[in-house]
């Protein structure tokens, strides 16, 4: 069942992103290897694509699952974060934007949209030197600050790269 969340999300997105930069985006995620065994990006994505899923068939259960899920991965990606002493993974960085994706889906907060892309934009930051020669990463960038400027522009929330 989660598979066809998946399936129908990443559909979604791609019909709906008037073009081929949010497939690549995506497609570019699922070849992401996940680091140390640590599964916070899969919890991530079993997330949002449910989450999706569940809002537009307002079914409350599917919600409510998506939203435990999205619970766990912000709990492990909180302790993931903690331990970071170098440059963050690029799993850590797609787990975020994930996140914030989740957000935007199935609000939890009203600014929480807002402090997972501010988080993701740090991430982004810290990987410079990576940004050079990662394309893929490159394009989360540019994900990252697109949405940065249309939140700032179509919302309230205190947008703050110092927070």
């Amino acid at each position: 069942m989660f598979s066809t969340f998946v399936s129908h999300f990443i559909s979604f997105l791609t019909v709906n992103s008037g073009g081929p930069s949010k497939w690549q985006l995506f497609s570019g995620m699922a070849q992401v290897p996940i680091d140390g065994g640590d599964d916070t990006l899969a919890l991530a994505l079993q997330a949002v694509a449910p989450a999706h899923c569940g809002m537009a068939a307002r079914n409350q259960s599917v919600i409510l699952e998506a939203v435990k899920m999205y619970g766990i991965a912000v709990s492990r990606q909180h302790r993931a974060i903690a331990r970071i002493r170098e440059a963050p993974k690029t799993t850590t960085i797609c787990t975020t934007v994930l996140l914030s994706l989740f957000e935007s889906v199935c609000p939890t907060s009203t600014d929480a949209y807002a402090a997972h892309l501010t988080a993701a934009r740090k991430m982004l930051g810290l990987a410079r030197s990576e940004l050079t020669q990662n394309t893929f990463l490159r394009q989360i960038g540019v994900h990252v600050q697109y949405q940065t400027v249309c939140g700032t522009f179509s919302s309230d929330i205190q947008w703050n790269s110092s927070s």
